[in-house]
């Protein structure tokens, strides 16, 4: 008489099953981990624009304009964090620092037509342009996206609707955020 000794261990549909079950869990997390590091980055972003904002303002106070404003005078001094810093080598050149917004993406800041007042530039993702651009609408006092005029210069208020169709219809991942201060000197 043979006896059938029953083999342990799992079997193919079992084992199919569980990696399926992974699969899914691991997706899910992948999703939830996106938008917590955009929601983030988003944040950090409004803080960069605001601590930029605050410095230059403070590092002009006793000019009567912002002639000469740049970003190369911004990274020399002492406004961006050390987040918002990038150094950059040119091979046998000297290393130089640029000021990068949250997506490591460079910020352009100068005078503005009147050099009573300046812009910040900066490309940020579109998923992040509605939250940026409603937290910055209060203290900025003009707003552009993609050259679209979101809050005009010395209004109260912006245009919501506008801002949701320019930012989810942008043809590109990213957008293009101009900020004007609201301190003409």
């Amino acid at each position: 008489m043979k006896i059938r000794r029953k083999l342990k261990g799992f079997t193919l549909i079992e084992l199919l099953i569980v990696l399926g079950i992974i699969a899914v869990i691991s997706a899910g997390m992948y999703a939830v981990y996106n938008n917590v590091s955009l929601s983030q980055k988003s944040s950090q972003e409004i803080n960069n624009l605001n601590i930029l904002k605050g410095g230059i303002e403070n590092l002009f106070a006793a000019s009567s304009d912002y002639t000469g404003l740049s970003e190369g005078i911004i990274a020399q001094s002492s406004i961006p964090t050390a987040t918002m810093m990038k150094s950059t080598s040119t091979g046998s050149g000297p290393t130089t620092n640029a000021v990068v917004n949250a997506w490591g993406n460079s910020y352009k800041i100068a005078p503005d037509a009147s050099p009573a007042n300046f812009t910040i530039e900066t490309d940020v993702p579109k998923k992040a342009c509605e939250k940026i651009v409603s937290a910055l609408a209060g203290t900025w006092s003009g707003i552009d996206i993609d050259g679209t005029s979101i809050k005009e210069r010395g209004q109260a208020n912006y245009n919501t609707v506008t801002m949701i169709t320019t930012c989810s219809g942008a043809a590109n991942d990213t957008v293009k955020i101009t900020v004007y201060d609201n301190d003409s000197k």
